[in-house]
Formats: structure tokens, C-alpha cells, sequence
């Protein structure tokens, strides 16, 4: 015996069992966007911030190079300065060993006279000659300490000319990426691109 069914209790019980589920999937995308929204907001924070943080290292590291040059720069005026005060010092040396060693031939003749012994003749020549060319090796002994010195002192100079130059490029280098850093743009950019990824998503 077939039993009767009610269609219209049928219909009504099954438009009350899919209003929950219908009422469920909305708010699961509700919730998406609301997700999908609060991860590009922070992704787009994410980006300002790293990029601010990334502009004050370079400008950080600019001022490091810059302050660095600046004392290379003043240690090579300063190896300059020395490299003068060398010359200045060896010529001075020699100038006064050479007056000792013309005093000393000077004495060395008047001894030479008062034994009777004739200069320039004999053993006395010998001994002035020989005197003469030990004070010569002395004088360009000290000329060409002085001039090794002095050479170091201008190599020196010249390494730190160098170093300085080379950091003001890099400070300005460095100067220059930070300017090309904008937060801001990071920040809108995130915000772009997070709204971009919502609308595709949703």
C-alpha cells in the first residue's frame, strides 16, 4: 500500500535545510575577505617598513663613508706635511754633516802640516782622499735615507688621496639608492598588490 506524501511539507523541510548552509558559505567568504584584506594591509606595513628601515642603513652607511674619506683625507695632508718636513730634515742633516766634515779635513790638514808633512803628497794624500770619499759616502747616505722616507711618506699620501676618493663615490653612491627609496611607493604598492590578489580571489 503505497503511503501518501505531502509534497508541499516535502518542499518547505528542504528550503529550511539549505538556508543554514546557504547562511555558512557566506560567512566563510566574509571571512576570506576579511582575511585576504587584513594580509595585504600587513603586507603592504611590511613593505613601508622594510623599505624605510633599508633607506636609514644606506644613508647610515653613507655617512660611514663619508666621515672615513674625511679622515683619510686629513691623514693624507697630514703624510704630505711629513713627507715635506723629511726633505726638509735630510737636506738639513747633510748640510750640517757636511760642515762637520769639511772641519774635520780642515783639521785633519792643519795636523797633517804641523808633523811637516806636505799635503797632497804621499801618505797625507792618501789619508785626505780617502777621508774625502768616506765623508761623500756619509752625505748620500743620509741623503738617500731621507729620500726613502720621504718617498713612503708620498706613498702613503697617495694610497689615502685614493681611499678618500674612492669613499665619496661610495658615500654618494650610497646617497643616491637611499633617495631612490620611497616608503611611501613600498607602502602603495603593497596596497596595490594586496587588492589585486583580493579582487582575484574573492
Amino acid at each position: 500500500m503505497a503511503i501518501p506524501v505531502d509534497q508541499q511539507a516535502f518542499g518547505d523541510a528542504f528550503e529550511l535545510s539549505t538556508q543554514p548552509s546557504a547562511a555558512f558559505g557566506s560567512a566563510l567568504s566574509t571571512s576570506g575577505f576579511m582575511l585576504s584584506t587584513g594580509a595585504a594591509l600587513l603586507g603592504a606595513i611590511g613593505a613601508f617598513n622594510s623599505a624605510r628601515a633599508q633607506r636609514y642603513e644606506l644613508k647610515s652607511a653613507a655617512m660611514t663613508a663619508e666621515h672615513e674619506a674625511t679622515m683619510d683625507a686629513l691623514g693624507a695632508r697630514q703624510a704630505e706635511l711629513q713627507a715635506r718636513l723629511i726633505r726638509k730634515a735630510g737636506l738639513r742633516e747633510r748640510g750640517f754633516y757636511e760642515l762637520r766634515a769639511a772641519q774635520e779635513r780642515a783639521e785633519t790638514r792643519a795636523s797633517t802640516a804641523a808633523r811637516g808633512l806636505e799635503a797632497g803628497v804621499g801618505s797625507a794624500r792618501d789619508v785626505a782622499v780617502s777621508q774625502k770619499i768616506a765623508h761623500e759616502i756619509d752625505a748620500r747616505t743620509i741623503t738617500s735615507n731621507a729620500l726613502q722616507q720621504e718617498q713612503a711618506a708620498q706613498r702613503g699620501a697617495l694610497s689615502l688621496r685614493n681611499r678618500a676618493l674612492l669613499g665619496r663615490t661610495s658615500a654618494r653612491n650610497l646617497r643616491r639608492t637611499a633617495s631612490s627609496l620611497s616608503p611611501s611607493l613600498a607602502l602603495t604598492g603593497g596596497l596595490l598588490r594586496g587588492a589585486g590578489g583580493v579582487l582575484y580571489r574573492s
